[in-house]
């Protein structure tokens, strides 16, 4: 996870702290979840460019 990712997250985490309200509540849990698979999803696809990149088969 990145410094933005990072940012985002804990940005978040602070308003959910702070919301009482179930359709913001909502929407920032469903906010956070898609930021953690983007950044799951970003590092697999970089390990695998790195996997393929170092492959003997590959070069």
């Amino acid at each position: 996870m990145d410094d933005d990712q990072r940012w985002l997250v804990t940005t978040l985490d602070q308003l959910l702290s702070k919301t009482n309200n179930f359709a913001d509540r909502a929407l920032l849990e469903a906010t956070k979840a898609a930021v953690l698979e983007q950044s799951q999803r970003l590092a697999q696809a970089q390990d695998e460019l790195d996997g393929r990149s170092w492959s003997p088969a590959n070069w």
